[in-house]
């Protein structure tokens, strides 16, 4: 529709305050509301929630720089990369949160010497997992600078800066339709469609095994009959748990 531009009613109230050395009857105005904006979704923020989902949906594909210039070419606003990670922040933070949540409770129910009956039938009821493949391995990720807390010699040096960035992929297999090089009997495994599932975090924390396991037990870690681990062998790994 191109640009659109529309009028909302803006509302200020004014209040008495009595403050020390001055008059009683002086005005002191509070902050103002537009009450159109809370309809629209936009209070407090600049983009509508269609602009929010539109570029949540891009930059859960690519990168923002990908993302805000694929969003300005099929849609009549101007996006950059900066405000789409601004954008996406708010969500980042919140899909943190509900990671902890979820794996708080994991955890917590671990802790437990023995599981409910309600948990153990709850177990029963759900469908069997043939084999679910845990995959995971460790990348460096350029970042730029100022966006990390940086040591002394990487603020003497120019150009980005590189932090280890530990990955999880974990899916259910089903037998494709290729057989394996080494042994023809053998048909070689391909992730079952919308079985998929990943995990990334920088390592400051140290809590990324705990974050795979979550995200394991979410995917039908209890209900597999056969676990497939697959790693470079690197320390880190073997003191994931798996």
């Amino acid at each position: 529709m191109g640009k659109v531009e529309f009028k909302r009613a803006y509302y200020h109230c004014q209040r008495e305050k009595e403050q020390k050395g001055e008059q009683a009857d002086q005005k002191q105005q509070c902050p103002g509301r537009a009450p159109a904006d809370q309809v629209w979704g936009i209070d407090q923020r600049r983009t509508t929630p269609g602009v929010q989902e539109a570029i949540g949906y891009l930059c859960a594909r690519l990168t923002f720089e990908e993302a805000a210039e694929t969003f300005s070419r099929f849609l009549p606003l101007h996006m950059t990369a900066r405000q789409a990670q601004n954008v996406m922040e708010p969500v980042g933070k919140a899909l943190a949160e509900q990671e902890e949540k979820v794996l708080k409770a994991f955890f917590e129910q671990a802790a437990r010497k023995h599981s409910s009956v309600q948990e153990q039938q709850e177990l029963l009821t759900l469908k069997s997992i043939e084999r679910l493949y845990i995959e995971m391995d460790g990348i460096m990720e350029r970042v730029r600078r100022g966006t990390v807390e940086m040591e002394a010699s990487e603020k003497k040096r120019k150009g980005d800066v590189y932090r280890e960035l530990k990955v999880g992929a974990i899916f259910e297999a089903e037998r494709g339709r290729e057989r394996s090089e080494l042994v023809a009997e053998v048909w070689v495994d391909t992730p079952k469609e919308n079985s998929m599932r990943y995990i990334a975090r920088r390592t400051a924390k140290g809590d990324f095994d705990q974050l795979l396991y979550g995200l394991a037990r979410q995917s039908g870690l209890d209900q597999a009959q056969q676990i497939v681990v697959l790693g470079d062998g690197a320390p880190w790994m073997r003191e994931t748990g798996f």
